[in-house]
């Protein structure tokens, strides 16, 4: 088994996830409001947490990158990690699409396009989430050796 990327004995990739994880998750909530109360506040609330949430990923995803390429011979975490990584990759494509979408507007004029746009991220998180346990709790890569 590989070694992690590690601060102080601690792998770092779960610790810099969170913040996309949360961010992005929530950007479906901040769009239902937006669409229900037409109300400018929460597309705006929407767009930071798209932003906020690519620039957060991208420290998670090269420290991602450095733990994947030191898997070692382990077929079925390389697997797990493969599927991890189109995911989260896919995810955060999606919400950079989703971002350009509404860049300059205050209030959207697709509403329900981005609004699907925002939950097929969050599906995305979700399931490059439910790899990433799998990569911890099945098949051991991150813990402490």
């Amino acid at each position: 088994m590989g070694r992690s990327v590690r601060l102080g004995g601690h792998p770092i990739h779960p610790l810099l996830v969170h913040f996309p994880v949360a961010l992005w998750s929530m950007t479906p909530l901040w769009d239902t409001l937006g669409l229900v109360q037409a109300q400018e506040l929460w597309w705006q609330f929407g767009y930071w947490s798209l932003a906020v949430g690519l620039a957060l990923s991208l420290p998670a995803m090269a420290v991602g990158f450095i733990d994947f390429a030191n898997i070692g011979d382990n077929p079925a975490a390389g697997r797990a990690a493969m599927r991890h990584m189109m995911a989260m990759s896919s995810a955060a494509c999606v919400a950079l699409i989703d971002l350009l979408l509404r860049h300059g507007q205050s209030i959207p004029s697709s509403p329900l396009l981005l609004l699907g746009l925002s939950l097929s991220c969050m599906g995305l998180v979700f399931i490059g989430g439910w790899f990433g346990g799998e990569l911890v709790y099945r098949h051991g890569i991150g813990r402490a050796e």
